[in-house]
């Protein structure tokens, strides 16, 4: 199969068409890159099981990486890869459907949109979901590896509980990092996107899950197997009634905190560590010690300083404090490590007071 080229002297050629209507579009993924100059550059792409190379030209050529996903645009009505590519994209960029069809009766996103495969989390061989399928499939708008750090990040997700990563070298010389994710944490990013996408990624996962409990389910074939399936459900409605039962007693000796930590929302907009684990219900080494294990602070000639990334992130914060030196007896002021109300609700939410 032939290459495409997209000359220079086409302005919109790297951009969507204005007028989506006369044209058609191809999903692609870049297999490999070789740029010959500052303004040329040639990639290997990949349709389904096509491949072919392409030769983009001119000074606004995006900085494409191996693995990134694309949209081609062809005109409509002609409907062979061998015609001159109109444009081409990162697929974030591809616009919304002017109009789009409503899922009527709640059905479900088509089968196969996002693959599910099997994969090993942890010590479990379970469902596992492509973040960076994911990721494109959502048309996130920032890069992979900066929206997939910040959402482990901000969400708490855990390695080896929720995903797992897979470091792969590149033909290129690089590396790679895959993360491959639980069904459960796939569907608390597609639900975070807060759009179309998202709520179709989601609703898709539900069923995949619902599915896959239906096909470990059996129907029992004698006497014997069914008084051991009623065994089995009504120790697990067992299980069940006993975890409610200790979340509600959890609730119960949670609510004094939660009613702290509204005050003090309510009030001052930084803590001393100190101050902080009294309205955490904890004593004050305690606090430090998981603030220094979960890598929020450390120890550095006799104080606490902060990690750069919790400064940046508002949730923690430096304020200053005067003291009088004994032996001197002035007057000095240095400053202290503070949490900031975001920062004591992350707090307060991974040891587990807000989550009963």
């Amino acid at each position: 199969m032939t290459g495409k080229s997209i000359g220079a002297s086409a302005p919109t050629s790297l951009k969507p068409a204005s007028d989506q209507s006369t044209v058609n579009h191809l999903r692609i993924t870049i297999k490999n890159i070789a740029r010959q100059s500052r303004n040329v550059t040639h990639l290997f792409i990949q349709c389904g099981m096509v491949a072919f190379p392409i030769t983009l030209s001119g000074t606004k050529v995006p900085d494409y990486q191996i693995g990134d996903l694309l949209i081609a645009e062809y005109p409509k009505g002609n409907n062979s890869l061998n015609t001159e590519f109109s444009a081409i994209y990162p697929a974030h960029m591809k616009p919304e459907p002017v109009k789009e069809k409503k899922m009527l009766n709640n059905a479900l996103p088509q089968d196969g949109i996002i693959t599910i495969s099997q994969g090993r989390i942890g010590d479990e061989t379970i469902q596992t979901v492509d973040a960076r399928e994911l990721h494109a499939f959502l048309e996130v708008r920032s890069e992979f590896r900066n929206w997939i750090k910040n959402r482990i990040n901000d969400f708490g997700f855990v390695e080896n509980q929720d995903f797992t990563t897979i470091g792969k070298n590149l033909p290129t010389g690089g590396k790679q990092t895959d993360y491959f994710l639980t069904i459960e944490m796939a569907k608390e990013l597609s639900m975070v996107e807060r759009n179309e996408k998202g709520k179709q990624a989601r609703l898709y996962f539900i069923e995949c899950e619902r599915r896959a409990r239906t096909a470990v389910m059996s129907v029992p074939q004698n006497l014997p197997d069914a008084l051991r399936l009623a065994a089995d459900l009504a120790e697990e409605n067992q299980t069940l009634a006993l975890e409610n039962q200790q979340k509600t007693e959890a609730l119960a000796e949670a609510e004094p905190k939660l009613k702290a930590l509204e005050r003090i929302s309510a009030g001052k907009t930084t803590l001393t560590i100190t101050q902080a684990s009294k309205v955490l219900g904890m004593k004050r080494t305690e606090l430090t010690d998981w603030l220094a294990e979960n890598g929020w602070v450390y120890r550095q000639n006799g104080s606490w300083v902060a990690y750069q990334r919790h400064i940046q992130n508002g949730r923690l914060k430096y304020k200053e404090a005067g003291y009088t030196d004994d032996e001197t007896e002035m007057r000095v002021t240095r400053p202290y490590c503070h949490i900031t109300r975001k920062g004591l609700a992350l707090i307060a939410q991974a040891l587990e007071i807000e989550n009963y």
